[in-house]
């Protein structure tokens, strides 16, 4: 027998072995499902639907989820960025705010904060809490309903300016999309105009603590 014809026989008898094998494998699978209308999401116990709940306590178990979650944002914000106008080692009026205000609020561990919270659903929020004096229900001064910075108001007076005085991150779980942007002319078209919040507070004593839910109202300018 010439060689070619040996190399052929090899590759022939290969193939029909593998292919033995792959009818093996496929007759043992449906002897073991029965009549193939098991439903292996329910007995492997999945849920037929999972919410930003459900995917918040896979998250707070800190096993594979808590991972996967985390591991792009704490290694993007493993070292603070520069933030600064020019190049001159003198610093701006812009760059000594900025610094000021990292200083006081603590920035960048919110931004990471709100970046991991972000992963665990779809989406998360950032609160902007300001000294306008206003209800959260109402909009932010100096942004008007298209998203636009406003020097003034409609009536012509100088619009306010108000200080930053807190940051709060939420992750999808604690948040609802109650009112959405309907005018198609609107540059926001579709993005959220109105959120329910849920605040988790601490009551009670140092040594007795407990948690009471509380929900806001928040108008879309005072997120990100």
């Amino acid at each position: 027998m010439a060689d070619g014809e040996k190399k052929q026989m090899d590759k022939d008898t290969f193939v029909r072995l593998t292919e033995t094998a792959l009818l093996s494998r496929q007759a043992l699978l449906e002897r073991l499902s029965g009549d193939g209308n098991r439903n292996y999401e329910s007995e492997c116990g999945y849920p037929d639907t999972i919410d930003a709940a459900t995917y918040k306590k896979y998250y707070s178990r800190r096993g594979l989820a808590h991972r996967i979650v985390e591991v792009l944002p704490d290694e993007s914000w493993a070292l603070d960025p520069l933030v600064y106008e020019t190049e001159d080692p003198e610093q701006t009026v812009f760059e000594q705010a900025w610094e000021d205000l990292q200083t006081k609020l603590n920035l960048f561990h919110m931004l990471h904060r709100v970046d991991r919270l972000s992963g665990i659903g779809r989406f998360g929020v950032l609160l902007l809490g300001l000294s306008d004096g206003k209800l959260l229900s109402q909009p932010a001064p100096g942004i008007d309903s298209r998203g636009r910075v406003m020097t003034q108001n409609a009536d012509g007076t100088p619009a306010l300016k108000c200080e930053l005085l807190y940051l709060r991150a939420f992750d999808e779980a604690a948040v609802t999309v109650n009112r959405r942007e309907t005018d198609v002319t609107n540059p926001r078209f579709g993005q959220p105009t109105e959120y329910s919040i849920i605040f988790e507070e601490e009551v009670g004593t140092k040594e007795v603590q407990s948690s009471t839910l509380q929900t806001q109202v928040v108008h879309w300018s005072r997120v990100i």
